[in-house]
């Protein structure tokens, strides 16, 4: 157990590794007997402004990321591997999740500021909930700057035998 008492200063630290090495696992926390609870737990609920986790990436990275969730359970109970939570309805002006890509990749259009890649046979690949919305936009595409290519691609592709490529609804009772 760490106690620090400290207050004062933006290098004030109540751990701080500092390591040299160049391959390997820098620290590690083994969690891996815990069966309820959490493994690891980041509190900072008096933080007005400042990040409560920073992850910084480097400059020279070639391959690999900044930061990897994974699991490889089995169990068919519904969970989430990862969860983005903002609980409080008078939070008006909160992004739930930000993605902020400022490549510029003219060369082989390889880049993406967000990819879902999924292997599942049956279900739905992505879901926009946006059913409590009662005036504003469920879903806003915006290419301002778009010269050439699409603004929204639907590839159906060559195997599907039945069913529609686009289904358009509106179901309204009024």
């Amino acid at each position: 157990m760490i106690d620090y008492d400290g207050t004062a200063g933006t290098a004030a630290r109540a751990l701080k590794i500092d390591s040299e090495q160049t391959t390997g696992v820098v620290a590690e926390f083994d969690a891996s007997q815990i069966t309820t609870g959490t493994g690891i737990e980041l509190t900072t609920t008096s933080l007005t402004t400042g990040n409560s986790m920073k992850i910084n990436g480097g400059a020279l990275a070639t391959s690999g990321s900044a930061l990897v969730v994974s699991q490889n359970s089995n169990d068919n109970t519904s969970r989430s591997v990862l969860k983005v939570s903002q609980g409080n309805a008078d939070a008006q002006g909160v992004i739930g999740l930000l993605v902020d890509m400022d490549t510029v990749d003219t060369s082989a259009n390889n880049a993406r500021a967000f990819k879902i890649d999924s292997e599942q046979k049956v279900g739905v690949v992505a879901e926009i909930d946006a059913t409590e919305i009662t005036t504003g936009t469920g879903m806003h595409i915006k290419t301002d700057k778009l010269t050439t290519g699409t603004a929204l691609l639907i590839d159906g592709g060559d195997s599907a035998l039945t069913g529609t490529v686009l289904a358009v609804t509106q179901d309204s009772s009024s």
